[in-house]
C-alpha cells in the first residue's frame, strides 16, 4: 500500500477503505441485530400517554433476581457515618497525591510552581469540569425526583436514567485535562498531565457526604454521576475504580506516545465508544447480557446494542483521525484489529471498572500496531 503522499495525499482505494467500512458495519450491525436475531420483546415501545417517568413494559427476558441490579433501581443508601467510607480514604488519598506530587515538581520541573500560565490553565479547566457537573445536575433534577436529602430517585422502569448524565462527567473529567486552553511551551509534559489530572480529581471532592449534603451546589453535582444501582459506593467505584487508575494509564501513555494524537485517539475511544455505549444499550438496547461487578456478588446488565457503538466508535474513530497515522497501514490495521479487541474488552469487564481496562487494551495495541508497523 502506497505511503506517497500520505496522509495529505489520499488515494481512492484509501479514501473508500476508510470510509466504507464504518457505514458497511452500521448496516450490517443493524441487521443482525434488528433482523437476524430479533429483539426478545419485539412488540416493545415507549407509551405516549403521560407515564410518570416510567416504561410500561420489561423485557420478557428480565428477572428479579437479587444479585441481578438493572439500572434505575436502588441498591443501596448513605446512612452510614462518612467517616467510615471510602470518603475519608479519598480525602486522606489526595493529601497523600498532593504531597507526592509537589516533591516530584520540585526535582523535575521546580520552576512549574511559579508558571503563572499553568495554574491559570488549570483553574480554567477546574471551572469547566465544574460547570459540566453542575448542568448534569440540573438536568437530572428535571427529569427526576429527589428525597428529603436530596438524592436522585428514580426505578428500573424510569424513563430518564442517571447514566446519561454520568457518562458526560466522564467524558468531562478525561477529555478536559487534554486540552491547552493557554499555548505555552512545555518541559515535562507528563508531570502536568499528571497535575491536569489530579486538579480534576480535587473537582471530586466536593462531593463527599459531609459536603454534599450541607451544600445544594454540591449535591445538584452529585446528582449528576449517583447512580442508583451503585450505591452506596458511587464515589468509591468511580474515583478507586474508574478514574485513578484511567487517569494513571493515561498519564503513562502521554510518556510512552511521542504522537500525541494518539493519547487524544484513546480516550476519545474509550469516552465515546464506552460513554455511548450505556445511554444506548438503556434505551435500545434488547439483546441483554450479564456482567459481573468488582469485588461484589452483584450482577448486572449489558446490551448487544451497546457493545455495537463500542465497535463503531473503535472502528470510525481512527478513520476520522488517519492524518496521525505515519502511514496507511498504521491505520488499517489499527481499524482491522482495535474493534473487535477493544468491544471484547468492554463486554468482558466488570462494573464500572470497564474504562481503565479499555484504557489499557486500547493503548497497548495501538502502541504495539504502530511500533511494528513504524515507518
Amino acid at each position: 500500500m502506497t505511503q506517497e503522499g500520505w496522509p495529505h495525499a489520499v488515494t481512492a482505494a484509501q479514501a473508500a477503505g476508510l470510509l466504507a467500512p464504518p457505514f458497511a458495519a452500521l448496516v450490517l450491525l443493524l441487521v443482525l441485530l434488528r433482523v437476524v436475531y430479533k429483539p426478545p420483546n419485539a412488540s416493545f415501545h415507549l407509551d405516549k400517554h403521560a407515564n410518570y417517568g416510567s416504561l410500561s413494559d420489561f423485557s420478557e427476558t428480565e428477572s428479579d433476581a437479587d444479585d441481578i441490579i438493572y439500572a434505575g433501581e436502588v441498591a443501596g443508601d448513605y446512612s452510614a457515618p462518612w467517616a467510615t467510607t471510602f470518603d475519608l480514604a479519598f480525602v486522606a488519598g489526595m493529601a497523600v497525591g498532593a504531597v507526592i506530587l509537589s516533591i516530584t515538581t520540585s526535582v523535575v520541573q521546580p520552576r512549574l510552581f511559579t508558571d503563572s500560565g499553568f495554574w491559570l490553565s488549570q483553574l480554567v479547566k477546574i471551572m469547566c469540569m465544574l460547570v459540566v457537573s453542575t448542568l448534569g445536575g440540573v438536568v437530572c433534577r428535571f427529569f427526576c425526583i429527589v428525597d428529603d436529602y436530596g438524592y436522585v430517585m428514580t426505578t428500573r422502569n424510569s424513563v430518564f436514567k442517571v447514566n446519561y448524565t454520568r457518562k458526560l462527567q466522564h467524558f468531562a473529567a478525561y477529555l478536559i485535562p487534554l486540552l491547552r486552553p493557554i499555548v505555552r511551551a512545555t518541559a515535562a509534559p507528563t508531570l502536568e498531565m499528571a497535575w491536569a489530572y489530579y486538579c480534576t480529581l480535587a473537582c471530586f471532592l466536593l462531593l463527599i457526604k459531609p459536603l454534599r449534603e450541607r451544600s445544594r451546589l454540591c449535591m445538584l453535582q452529585f446528582n449528576a454521576l449517583d447512580r442508583p444501582e451503585d450505591r452506596p459506593h458511587t464515589l468509591k467505584w468511580l474515583i478507586a475504580g474508574n478514574l485513578v487508575p484511567g487517569f494513571g494509564l493515561v498519564t503513562l501513555f502521554s510518556a510512552v506516545f511521542e504522537n500525541v494524537s494518539f493519547l487524544l485517539l484513546i480516550v476519545l475511544i474509550v469516552c465515546i465508544g464506552d460513554g455511548l455505549a450505556e445511554p444506548v444499550g438503556i434505551a435500545f438496547g434488547r439483546h441483554k447480557y450479564l456482567t459481573s461487578s468488582c469485588l461484589s456478588q452483584r450482577r448486572y446488565t449489558r446490551s448487544f446494542e451497546g457493545s455495537a457503538v463500542v465497535f463503531l466508535s473503535t472502528l470510525s474513530l481512527p478513520a476520522i483521525m488517519y492524518t496521525s497515522f505515519a502511514s496507511p497501514a498504521q491505520v488499517f490495521a489499527t481499524m482491522a484489529l482495535l474493534p473487535p479487541v477493544v468491544t471484547y474488552a468492554e463486554a468482558k469487564s466488570p462494573h464500572t471498572v470497564d474504562t481503565p481496562i479499555l484504557i489499557a487494551v486500547a493503548g497497548t495495541l495501538l502502541h504495539v500496531l504502530t511500533e511494528l508497523l513504524e515507518v
